[in-house]
């Protein structure tokens, strides 16, 4: 689930949800949020018959999380909560942006031990309107992409178990070049203190081994933002 989260802002996605119920513009958009509710959920599955679904929901402060997969034939479940620190969006005029998010995801796993990871992600980049398309009826200003141009990410996992603890922290770093990952939200609502974001997404891709067998996969993401003048 830790990688909705860090990619669900760099995957290139195609918007997606119902329409808006207002017009946005820059000046609404250019503001400091907060992010008060988020679900997302992404899903795969495979001509093999391997499947994979994760889920997240956030509300205020606190959230859930639930991985379901299932590969060759045995079935795994994960639950988590999630203590929301801080989960940030700066929108600029000047056409950059910043998304800092700060989340500790716990997992209570069999055997009495409590897994915990504290996670730091920082993205940053440009913010564009997409212009009026007839053919997928979006309306001027309905689509907003966000261009990575930065990441960051940080995690400390902690493992405890039979009354102690034992902790390590990983970090890592990637630069892009603007063009190559982009998240297009389409705005659902614009309010002068309120900001709704969607977005789907849908992949098909296929691949042939030696032998000449294909198999084939299918990816599938969704995610529903609101956010919340500072």
């Amino acid at each position: 689930m830790k990688r909705l989260v860090i990619l669900g802002f760099s995957a290139a996605l195609i918007a997606g949800g119902v329409s808006s119920c207002k017009k946005t513009s820059r000046g609404k958009m250019s503001n400091e949020w907060t992010v008060s509710k988020m679900t997302s959920e992404y899903s795969s599955v495979s001509s093999g018959g391997s499947t994979s679904t994760e889920s997240m929901s956030i509300d205020g402060t606190s959230g859930t999380s639930t991985d379901v997969s299932n590969w060759g034939g045995t079935s795994t479940t994960t639950n988590k909560t999630i203590a929301v620190k801080s989960y940030d969006y700066t929108i600029n005029k000047d056409g950059s942006y910043t998304i800092k998010s700060e989340m500790v995801w716990t997992e209570n796993a069999d055997g009495g031990v409590t897994y915990v990871d504290t996670q730091n992600n920082e993205i940053s980049g440009t913010w564009t309107f997409l212009g009026k398309n007839k053919t997928g009826d979006f309306k001027k200003n309905e689509l907003v992409a966000f261009y990575a141009t930065s990441a960051k990410s940080t995690v400390t996992s902690t493992v405890i178990a039979n009354g102690s603890s034992t902790s390590s922290t990983s970090s890592s770093s990637n630069t892009y070049s603007g063009h190559d990952y982009a998240t297009i939200y389409k705005v659902v609502e614009s309010k002068s203190k309120e900001l709704q974001l969607s977005l789907e997404y849908e992949d098909k891709s296929s691949d042939t081994d030696g032998n000449g067998d294909v198999s084939t996969s299918t990816y599938k993401s969704s995610e529903s933002l609101t956010l919340v003048q500072k």
